[in-house]
């Protein structure tokens, strides 16, 4: 869609990891960041990952040798929110992935890599809301809710109400 239209596409991925290891064979959960900007899928300027708490150091040399935009959650959400709403700015199209473990284990249990020290869910809530107010073209993904390790279905219960945000 974009290289037709010559739009600007931002890649925005709110994730506890910046899932860029080196690729075994095919794309999995762990890698694929790195595989679309491998595979010129996406340009890694265009890349901005918000809500990382875990970096191998393989994937900080790739991120950083590539200049890819990362954050950790700081101190402060509202400065964080108003960043990334800058930076959304800059683009005519914005992808938006979500994977449930940005959100802090707290409040999200039920994910494969759980990682302390995430955004609350209502946070997670609030960044959705305000990303729904842009005036541009918006694509979203949900991923990694695992049932079997969720407590009294909190993150099933999140992902749908994540899910219901999107407009």
């Amino acid at each position: 869609y974009c290289k037709k239209q010559e739009k600007k596409l931002g890649l925005f991925v709110f994730d506890a990891h910046l899932d860029m290891a080196k690729p075994i064979k095919s794309a999995t959960n762990e890698d694929w960041l790195r595989w679309l900007i491998e595979h010129n899928i996406v340009k890694p300027e265009n890349v901005f990952v918000y809500g990382v708490r875990n970096i191998d150091k393989t994937e900080l040399d790739f991120a950083k040798s590539k200049g890819i935009r990362f954050m950790m959650p700081k101190g402060n959400f509202n400065n964080d929110l108003y960043f990334i709403m800058e930076k959304m700015q800059q683009y005519d199209v914005i992808y938006v992935s979500i994977d449930v473990d940005v959100v802090d284990p707290a409040f999200a249990p039920g994910v494969n890599f759980p990682e302390p020290g995430g955004i609350t869910s209502r946070q997670l809530i609030a960044i959705i809301q305000k990303i729904n107010l842009l005036n541009k073209k918006k694509f979203f993904d949900v991923v990694e809710v695992d049932p079997k390790k969720d407590i009294n279905n909190i993150t099933i219960k999140l992902a749908a109400k994540i899910v219901g945000e999107i407009t």
